[in-house]
């Protein structure tokens, strides 16, 4: 999972989009600003889902999405 998250960070950083990344007790939790509309935002969203509850076998996921942004949350192991 680390080298994803990893990978992950340095995508959001190259392509410029605005997020936040917290880690407390146990949980990790990125926003991520994106301000292309619902339906990317959805599709992101999904791909995430799928990827972090499926492939990596995350634990008590949690992923909002907006208008403007998507929002995930997990328990780290």
């Amino acid at each position: 999972m680390e080298s994803f998250l990893d990978g992950f960070r340095v995508w959001l950083d190259l392509s410029g989009f605005q997020y936040t990344h917290h880690q407390d007790s146990g949980f990790e939790s990125y926003v991520i600003r994106f301000d292309m509309g619902k339906k990317f935002n959805y599709h992101v969203g999904k791909y995430l889902q799928f990827l972090v509850v499926e492939d990596l076998r995350a634990k008590d996921v949690h992923i909002e999405i907006t208008d403007f942004t998507v929002m995930f949350r997990f328990k780290r192991e």
